[in-house]
């Protein structure tokens, strides 16, 4: 078996397990270990990967043509030269990214004639919410250059849950967890999808602002409603109607 080791100074060493033996040596070409298994070096920063990829923009926007959607990694290089800026936490005010990952992702979808399993990877951050419990954070609404100097490291466990799992006093548990394998093509996939997904940094603050907006829309349109109920069971009739009708302008902005 083979495997592609990145070191955390950028260089890259093939490790070959066989017959019970295992030899190394230094290698230059991301390209030619796509279907290895994958091992970062502890230490190993987000910027240093992405050069590497870079490296070889030609071969990888070929490859990577679906999910770069019309963009090229120079592009994306040139956008993580840039200073970070302040638009790095994109959940709740408050959460803290602490480090990337990329991890494999086990999902069960119901359909009528039966259930499709995907096992996937992903590109996510690591953080802590304000209530201090570790979360998941989208890397997609995050300008390259708010990441660059991020760790990044390798989760090869998979967490497997039953579709109708209950979640009692400890949460939801686990019906199985299982150790998985990444490869390289799926790292490579798994960041240039994320990174490219709403396309350039001012894209993607454009897209986190209209779901800033549109979430505080909706959290109003909540409010209303329960405020319109009051009104009509204490046959408030003159308020109600100007409640609904501010209801049906909030409504008709969000389509």
């Amino acid at each position: 078996m083979k495997f592609i080791i990145i070191k955390k100074n950028g260089k890259l060493v093939e490790k070959e397990m066989f017959d019970g033996k295992k030899t190394k040596k230094p290698v230059s070409k991301l390209s030619e270990y796509l279907g290895a298994e994958v091992e970062f070096e502890e230490g190993l920063t987000f910027k240093t990967f992405f050069n590497l990829i870079v490296k070889e923009s030609e071969f990888f926007n070929t490859l990577f043509k679906q999910e770069l959607m019309g963009m090229k990694l120079k592009e994306y290089q040139t956008q993580m030269r840039k200073k970070q800026t302040d638009t790095l936490n994109v959940n709740n005010e408050g959460d803290e990214m602490q480090t990337l990952e990329i991890t494999k992702m086990f999902e069960l979808l119901h359909f009528e004639k039966g259930n499709t399993i995907d096992l996937y990877a992903v590109f996510v951050g690591i953080g802590k919410s304000k209530e201090d419990e570790e979360i998941y954070m989208p890397t997609s609404l995050i300008p390259i250059n708010n990441i660059k100097n991020y760790v990044i490291s390798l989760n090869k466990s998979v967490e497997i849950f039953k579709e109708s799992e209950e979640q009692d006093e400890v949460g939801i548990r686990p019906l199985l967890l299982a150790a998985s394998s990444i490869t390289l093509y799926e790292a490579l996939q798994s960041i240039i999808y994320e990174v490219s997904y709403f396309g350039t940094a001012e894209d993607k603050i454009k897209q986190k602002k209209k779901q800033e907006k549109e979430c505080n829309l909706e959290e109003r349109v909540i409010e209303l409603e329960k405020y319109l109920d009051s009104l009509v069971e204490s046959e408030e009739y003159e308020k109600a109607s100007k409640v609904k009708k501010e209801l049906d302008r909030i409504k008709g902005s969000k389509k």
